[in-house]
Order: C-alpha cells, then sequence, then structure tokens
C-alpha cells in the first residue's frame, strides 16, 4: 500500500525564458511500502511510450536534461539512492524498488511500452544491475560515468595508491580507513606527492604510479584536454591526479567496507605490474614514463621489480563475494546496455568498462553492448545534449532492434540536433585492455605464500 500520493502539475523548465517551449508536466510522489519515496513525472501531451527509470530521480530529476526529455516524450520515474549508514548501495535493494516504481507507474498510467533503466555513478551502476537481473522488465540501459560494478571500480585503481605508498614511504592507510582524520591524512597525501612532483625522481615515480592503475591522465574540470603529444603536459595531469586519488578513493573505498563488516574487497595480490605497464598502458602514459625516468637516471625495469617484489594487500573472499552480490555484473546481458564515459571522470576509469564489453564479447553478448565517450573531465559533467542522445541512442535501439551508429561524427551531430546551443563532446578513444577484469561469477582466493 502507498502511504502518500503527491499530485503536481506545471512546467519544469531550464530556464523562465523557456518555459513556453516545454511541455507540460504532471508529478506525483509517494511512498513504497519500505519507507522509500518515489517520483513519478509525465508529460502531459504526446508521451511516447518510454519510461525511463532513475535510482536518482527523487533528488535529481529537474533540470535541463530531463526537461529536454518530457519535450521529447518521455516519461520519468525513480526512487533516491539509499545513504551508506543505512546499507546503501546495496543493488539489490534499490533494484527491487525500482520495479516496484513501474508498478506504481502501471496502475496509473498503464503499461509502458519500453523501459529503459538510467542513471550516473552509484546510479548508473544499478541502472546495468537492474536491467541484468530483471530482463522481463527492463528493456535496455544507459549507464553514466560509472564501472561495471564496485569491484571493477575500486580494485584496479588501488595499484595506484599502493605504487605511490611503495615509491615515497607514505605511512597512510589505503584499505580498512578508520574513519576518523580522513581529512587531514587526504592532505597528508597531497603533501608527499606534492614533494615528489618537485624532484626528477618523483616525477618519474608519479607518472609511473598512475599508469599502474589505469587511471585516467586528466580529471580536473580546471583543466583543458591534455596535448597527449606534449610529454611534460601529460605529466603534469597525471600529477594532478594522483595527489587527488586519496580523497577521491579511500573514503569511498572505507564506505564500501563497511557493508561488508569492515573488510577488504579490493585487492593488490596478483597483478603482474611489468604486464600492465608494457601491455596494458596508454601510449601517452607509457611514453611520460619512459620520457621522465631518463631524465631522472632511473632504472624503470627495477622500479617495477621493486613494486612486483612488495607485500601485497589481501581481500577478505567473504567480503568479496558479499561486494558481488551489491552490484557486481556477470558480463552475459540479457538487454541492450550502453555506457557513458567521460575520458576525464576523476572517478571512473573507461578502460574498465572496455573490459566488460571484452568480456561480453567472449560470451556472445557483445552485440547487446555498446560503450561511447565524451571528451570532458569531472565526475558525471556531461552537457545535457550528450545525456539526452545517450537516451536516444537506447530508444531507438530497444524500438527497432538495431543499434544505430554511435560513431562519434553520428553523436555530435544526433546531439547538435538535441540542443544547438551545446557543443558535444563525443570522441574516439582507445583504452587499453582492462587489468581488473574481475566479474560477479568470480571466485577471489588469497596467493598462497
Amino acid at each position: 500500500m502507498l502511504a502518500v500520493v503527491l499530485v503536481v502539475t506545471g512546467h519544469i523548465a531550464a530556464t523562465p525564458a523557456a518555459a513556453a517551449e516545454d511541455v507540460p508536466v504532471t508529478t506525483t510522489n509517494g511512498l513504497l511500502p519500505d519507507g522509500m519515496d518515489w517520483r513519478i513525472t509525465m508529460p502531459d501531451r504526446g508521451w511516447n511510450g518510454t519510461l525511463l527509470l532513475d535510482l536518482d530521480f527523487v533528488t535529481g530529476g529537474v533540470g535541463s536534461s530531463y526537461t529536454t526529455l518530457y519535450n521529447r516524450g518521455y516519461a520519468a520515474a525513480g526512487v533516491r539512492r539509499i545513504p551508506f549508514d543505512q546499507g546503501g548501495r546495496d543493488s539489490r535493494v534499490s533494484a527491487a524498488q525500482l520495479i516496484q516504481v513501474i508498478d506504481v507507474f502501471t496502475r496509473s498510467y498503464g503499461k509502458p511500452r519500453y523501459v529503459i533503466s538510467t542513471g550516473g555513478s552509484s546510479g548508473g551502476v544499478v541502472a546495468g544491475y537492474v536491467a541484468e537481473r530483471y530482463p522481463d522488465r527492463i528493456d535496455g540501459a544507459v549507464a553514466n560515468c560509472t564501472t561495471p560494478g564496485y569491484i571493477p571500480y575500486l580494485t584496479p585503481r588501488l595499484s595506484s595508491l599502493f605504487a605511490a605508498k611503495i615509491f615515497f614511504d607514505i605511512n597512510l592507510p589505503i584499505v580498512q580507513h578508520p574513519g576518523t582524520n580522513f581529512q587531514a591524512d587526504a592532505n597528508s597525501w597531497r603533501a608527499a606527492i606534492d614533494a615528489a612532483q618537485a624532484t626528477p625522481e618523483g616525477r618519474a615515480r608519479i607518472a609511473l604510479a598512475l599508469t599502474l592503475g589505469q587511471m585516467n591522465t586528466w580529471t580536473s574540470t580546471a583543466l583543458p584536454p591534455p596535448d597527449i603529444n606534449n610529454l611534460d603536459q601529460v605529466q603534469a595531469y597525471m600529477y594532478d591526479t594522483l595527489r587527488n586519488l586519496y580523497s577521491f578513493d579511500v573514503n569511498t573505498r572505507r564506505n564500501q567496507e563497511q557493508q561488508v563488516g569492515g573488510q577488504p574487497f579490493n585487492w593488490t595480490t596478483g597483478f603482474d605490474y611489468r604486464k600492465i605497464f608494457y601491455q596494458q598502458t596508454l601510449p601517452e602514459q607509457q611514453a611520460a614514463v619512459r620520457k621522465f625516468y631518463r631524465q631522472a637516471g632511473l632504472n624503470l625495469d627495477a622500479d617495477l621489480g621493486t613494486i612486483n617484489d612488495s607485500p601485497r594487500i589481501a581481500a577478505d573472499p567473504a567480503a568479496v563475494e558479499e561486494i558481488h552480490l551489491h552490484g557486481d555484473y556477470t558480463t552475459k546481458p540479457k538487454r541492450p546496455f550502453l555506457m557513458n564515459n567521460l575520458v576525464g571522470d576523476p572517478l571512473i576509469q573507461p578502460a574498465a568498462n572496455f573490459g566488460y564489453v571484452q568480456e561480453a564479447t567472449k560470451h556472445g553478448k557483445g552485440n547487446l553492448v555498446r560503450l561511447i565517450h565524451v571528451n570532458g573531465a569531472g565526475h558525471c559533467s556531461f552537457r545535457a545534449n550528450e545525456s539526452v542522445a545517450a537516451i536516444e541512442i537506447m530508444n531507438e535501439r530497444v524500438r527497432t532492434g538495431v543499434w544505430p551508429s554511435t560513431a562519434p561524427a553520428a553523436l555530435n551531430h544526433r546531439a547538435t540536433n538535441i540542443n544547438p546551443d551545446l557543443v558535444p563532446r563525443f570522441t574516439e578513444y582507445r583504452n587499453p585492455d582492462f587489468a581488473g577484469g574481475f566479474w560477479a561469477n568470480d571466485k577471489y582466493r588469497v596467493p598462497r605464500k
């Protein structure tokens, strides 16, 4: 039984000046039986039969992207993400809640012809997860600025922290942080990386450490896209990313660890860092490392040996199994799945999504998956027409059974037609083979000493 229903009718617009062009909408709100609040917005005319399902819709459903989507005939619905201290980031719970919202929508408006799950960041994890787990209710999924689960997200990145900690003798926890003095620790990390950047040896090892986690070179919205042929600039951007990596990752990792008894679910065991550097690295990053090692007079192979021979961080197998259940993907999708990435996202490395595509292809599911890239920095900082273009691609795919072109030129043309006032930034991007491929049915075993 629904505890509360509130109906609001009116215009939802990006700016008052655009209000005359916007389709009026009706928004309803209520509570699911477990107390989670839901929200539904339906255009008052011209519904195209597609319902968009979004984990963060209660808190993120008003804005220029959704305004444009309403004007193009989409209805939208969803809930809000559960806070960490209440068991948040468990996709099983959120996916079940979203399925209930479809039922609420159907009782009011009839069964939608198509349902597309969508979202960004953790909402993107849930978007792909709900499509995998409920293929009878979901027709396709668009995951923005996210990775296919929490282990493929956080495990490879740990290698960059691990290498930097060894190179620069940083005495800070990178797993199982106690939760106290986190900001002071993040500042100490930045200070250590700043000090390293002041020396030729430090600059070389900063570049190598970032490379070993397959991290993005560029992550700051304050910086323009790097010239990948300017290796000094490439290294400077790698430094900027590594100095902020502690603040990006360690508290997020701790919040997830608290969901599994405080135990580590990420690891550095089993990685061959020589292989990662020589075979699974962005060309401009590898070139920068080589250049700065030559300038510093350091032995690159010796440093790779140091990292390979260092005591590793092991995960708790039970914690890995539990995190798997919280949102990791099987790489065997049953519905079309589109992943939309920013190449300069500080929290998401596209290599993880490329690994998912490769693994799905091995399972004969490659025809269901597409990966697109936007040449921008910042977490989830898409322009509105870029986000809408991704939805329109999926809507066409579920209706016709055929993927429209996802080539950058075609995507930019589509986005420009959606809003010519915004310059779209879809781009070609060559991902390295993913070093951290570990999926929902894989088993973690602590290596024997």
